[in-house]
């Protein structure tokens, strides 16, 4: 078993980036490591994924191991990632008239040419004094929007939202309630 030791963060650096990993980050770098054809490690639940030792925040993982899936396992229909819809740009012009700031850009895990991503290909940012929420949509959020908090206290973990009235709402209560 191998282990990887970030050094010089402050203890609630260290924290932050481990809630980080077991909320989003552990979807965000499978895209990145399985585009090196490496395997993506999960947080091991099981072992209690979160240890502090004195100063130390300690993520426990593990890589599960290969399940060969067949056609006759599963619907293959399902595994269609173009099935899942990833607009954001209603959702986008939805805020700005609600005067939240806004900025679409291309989601970081998405690289030109990719036969798709499971992220989307774009990630909506919205911010206000109050933080910053990230916004996707696409195969990892089964087409749903899925918000995340990147900057300031506003909610914890992911939440997803089936239609552009309620994502915009929940998204505008945060900014400006």
């Amino acid at each position: 078993m191998a282990r990887l030791i970030l050094d010089g963060l402050t203890k609630k650096q260290a924290k932050a980036l481990a809630d980080w990993f077991e909320g989003q980050g552990e979807q965000d770098c499978a895209v990145w490591l399985e585009d090196r054809r490496v395997k993506c490690p999960h947080v091991d639940y099981e072992k209690g994924w979160l240890e502090e030792s004195g100063d130390d925040i300690i993520v426990h993982c593990h890589t599960p191991k290969s399940v060969k899936v067949t056609k006759k396992d599963c619907n293959v229909d399902q595994l269609d990632p173009m099935r899942f819809s990833t607009d954001l740009y209603v959702l986008t012009e939805w805020l700005k008239n609600r005067s939240i700031e806004v900025a679409l850009r291309d989601h970081p895990a998405y690289t030109e040419g990719m036969p798709f991503s499971p992220v989307g290909t774009n990630q909506l940012l919205a911010s206000s004094s109050k933080g910053k929420i990230s916004i996707i949509r696409g195969m990892t959020s089964f087409g749903l929007y899925e918000i995340y908090c990147l900057d300031g206290d506003l909610f914890e973990d992911i939440e997803r939202y089936p239609d552009v009235k309620s994502a915009g709402e929940r998204i505008c209560e945060l900014l400006t309630g």
